[in-house]
């Protein structure tokens, strides 16, 4: 574990921006890798609803609908709070036993995955709600005052999302993609990297077979990951930026790829290919 603080930027400036992830291929969020003074580093920002003093979605009374604050917050570092490591070997009448684990606590990052589900209606959230009624926006509040002088209360009938027309399912989901607190997430993993299962024959056994030792093992290579509640399987935290928009096959094309900047650690785009599972069976011959 380790922890860092930006105590100085160029400029006297407060917020000096690394990445714009709005510009990046295929990209809406509203967010941003940034360096920011008093902060870790990096830090993700970006945008989220317009929120009154208690913390509450300000919902619009006439629409149903909230609306996206225009400027930038801190939304979390990206580095993990802790990372912990842990490796064995057992052995046991010749059984062994053998794996290498490790876990990554805290930390944030954007994931293009969920920008595109969301603006596309392929969301799990977009099915736990009837599109033709609407729902109560938990933890909302309308405005029952006036602009310079609000009034909120707690809401209890305006519902938001009701229908597909202009204030309906289609634009509340569009202006939800684009949001950048949605689409930062948690990127706490739990991955089991390599395990192996195997068994020795006794010598005794052995050498009635005219042998010196005979082994017999399993072993899988990333067979294990367990992601945070928030990380639906939209991308592995430790993802690349590095992507090729120009084609669906994104290792094929270097020539052509974008957001290589080292910069964008933080951001996962589409087009990557996730970790890939190998599962072996071997048998050790000794003569």
């Amino acid at each position: 574990t380790y922890k860092n603080e930006v105590t100085g930027l160029r400029g006297g400036q407060e917020v000096v921006t690394l990445y714009d992830v709005s510009n990046a291929a295929d990209s809406n969020i509203n967010g941003s890798i940034a360096a920011v003074l008093g902060e870790s580093f990096p830090m993700l920002r970006g945008n989220d609803w317009l929120r009154d003093d208690q913390g509450r979605v300000i919902i619009n009374a006439s629409t149903g609908l909230p609306s996206a604050n225009p400027v930038q917050q801190n939304l979390g570092k990206v580095t993990p709070d802790y990372t912990v490591g842990f490796s064995n070997n057992f052995n046991y009448k010749g059984i062994g036993l053998a794996f290498t684990m490790d876990y990554r606590s805290g930390g944030k990052i954007f994931s293009e995955t969920i920008f595109n589900m969301t603006w596309s209606g392929h969301l799990e959230e977009t099915a736990d709600y009837n599109r033709n009624l609407g729902f109560i926006y938990p933890n909302s509040v309308i405005n029952t005052g006036t602009s310079s002088a609000p009034v909120f209360v707690t809401n209890s009938n305006v519902r938001t999302g009701a229908g597909y027309g202009t204030n309906g399912a289609i634009t509340y989901f569009g202006n939800l993609a684009q949001l950048g607190a949605h689409n930062a997430i948690d990127a706490t993993a739990f991955k089991v990297r390599e395990i192996s299962l195997s068994y020795t024959l006794e010598s005794k056994y052995t050498k009635k077979l005219g042998i010196n030792s005979l082994k017999f093992s399993l072993n899988a290579r990333n067979p294990f990951i367990i992601l945070a509640s928030s990380n639906k399987n939209y991308t592995d935290p430790e993802a690349s930026s590095y992507i090729d928009y120009s084609t669906t096959n994104a290792s094929r094309r270097p020539s052509t790829a974008v957001n290589t900047s080292g910069a964008a650690s933080g951001f996962s785009q589409v087009s990557q290919y996730p970790s890939t599972k190998t599962y072996g069976f071997a048998i050790n011959v000794g003569f």
